[in-house]
């Protein structure tokens, strides 16, 4: 399932459920009821397979967002969202197995479940996977060719792409995308245009629009015939240029249309909108709405830009007075992610360092290496190489980078450790594998 298609669908009901009400700043949104009536009907949703409903009720019970925290829930959700072909729910599945927590790492799941996410052109997805096959990581296998077309793929297809390619080469695939920018969109020249007119699709016209305003041309036209076949970036376009001329409705009816048509850029103007940011303070006659406002900043956030599974729920909770308490309801839990989370704003070092053991202890790969540098240089805990490198050894074991910096990294330890050091090291790093079983599959 394509995710812009079901965000569309999606839209339908946040606007029957949503659009009418005026609801007060300080509110305690849950994060189910941002798109439906009541946690009954997510539940029914969910139950009957919708894949976006199963993925906003993981989230729900991950966090305990209007419900208890129940973790094994919450990945049964996430999983059943992602067989279901919900793109983004592939995604943070993806991560989970990356990045282990709630699931043991697994990188051939994590690999899978990241290549459908990026057959659905889930942005983060495809960056994330042409990485992989670019440096080796994660222990995917070296594959530069598609590195470089997914690279393409992605400057072709959306507004702020992201490249894991060398320079030389992100600026080759910039000029077979068309990238504006480089050589122009498509390298479309007015005299062969209309030769290639019937091949387009949406982006090929959204390009097109680029390359005329580029030459001085307005080509608001070119710009309709892009919205027509589907693309939403198109309609934020327009929505910006009706901004420009002062017509705020207008414009406010075009992010809408961009925000239905899958634009990550027009749901966040959506949400700065109806949460009268200083930005927007023209939109005189839009009331301020933060239902609104939230609701639109978690499709921005779901659309998959950014896309991971921690600015979804951050993004979607941002202006809450209680995104601290679910992390720490979370915590208490269990969750491994939301201990790390929480191991920030820890009032001393002792408890910083207690709670990155705690979710190390759960296996959370970012608590692992955090651990490993805090004790390298020093930092909220006295220095100890060894100890240092008994974490860096566990955590490499996910093969997070590549052979050659997974090399360095052993010999950066060697340099600075003696040989009885690195055995002890090897000794602790080896019980802790035993103690934890689960730790990878």
């Amino acid at each position: 399932m394509n995710i812009y298609r079901h965000l569309i669908a999606v839209f339908a009901v946040a606007f029957i459920a949503c659009s009418s009400q005026a609801i007060a700043q300080d509110a305690d949104y849950k994060i189910y009821e941002l798109f439906y009536n009541n946690l009954a009907d997510a539940e029914s949703l969910a139950n009957k397979n919708d894949a976006f409903a199963q993925h906003i009720l993981g989230i729900a019970y991950e966090f305990g967002d209007g419900v208890d925290v129940d973790l094994s829930r919450a990945v049964d959700l996430y999983v059943k969202s992602a067989e279901n072909g919900y793109g983004l729910a592939q995604y943070h599945l993806s991560e989970l197995y990356f990045d282990g927590g709630l699931l043991p790492i697994n990188l051939t799941k994590g690999t899978n479940w990241l290549k459908k996410a990026s057959d659905q052109k889930v942005p983060g997805a495809m960056y994330e996977l042409s990485r992989f096959a670019a440096f080796g990581e994660r222990g995917y296998y070296l594959n530069k060719d598609l590195a470089y077309k997914l690279c393409v793929e992605n400057y072709r297809l959306f507004e702020h792409p992201h490249c894991a390619l060398s320079s030389d080469l992100e600026k080759k695939a910039k000029e077979e995308a068309g990238y504006i920018g480089t050589v122009g969109a498509k390298n479309i020249s007015v005299s062969d245009e209309k030769v290639h007119e019937k091949e387009f699709d949406a982006h090929d016209w959204f390009n097109k629009y680029l390359y005329f305003v580029s030459r001085g041309y307005r080509a608001t036209k070119v710009l309709l015939k892009s919205v027509s076949k589907g693309s939403g970036r198109a309609a934020d376009t327009l929505g910006r240029l009706y901004e420009d001329l002062g017509e705020h409705q207008k414009a406010l009816d075009w992010y809408k249309k961009g925000a239905g048509l899958g634009a990550p850029a027009a749901m966040y103007r959506l949400a700065n909108i109806y949460s009268r940011d200083r930005r927007y303070t023209d939109f005189v006659a839009v009331s301020i709405d933060h239902r609104e406002a939230a609701k639109y900043r978690l499709l921005g956030a779901l659309s998959g830009f950014p896309a991971t599974r921690r600015s979804t729920f951050l993004l979607a909770h941002k202006h809450l007075k209680n995104q601290e308490a679910l992390l720490r309801k979370s915590a208490e839990a269990g969750n491994a992610y939301a201990l790390y989370e929480i191991s920030s704003n820890a009032e001393t070092d002792k408890q910083r360092m207690v709670l990155l053991e705690k979710a190390a202890d759960r296996g959370y790969l970012d608590a692992i290496f955090k651990l490993s540098k805090n004790y390298r240089k020093g930092r909220y805990v006295s220095q100890n190489y060894t100890i240092a490198y008994k974490w860096a050894l566990i955590g490499l074991m996910a093969k997070p980078a590549s052979p050659e910096k997974i090399r360095k990294g052993h010999v950066r330890f060697a340099e600075v450790l003696d040989k009885a050091s690195i055995n002890a090291a090897q000794r602790m790093a080896t019980d802790w594998l035993k103690e934890h079983p689960n730790f990878m599959e």
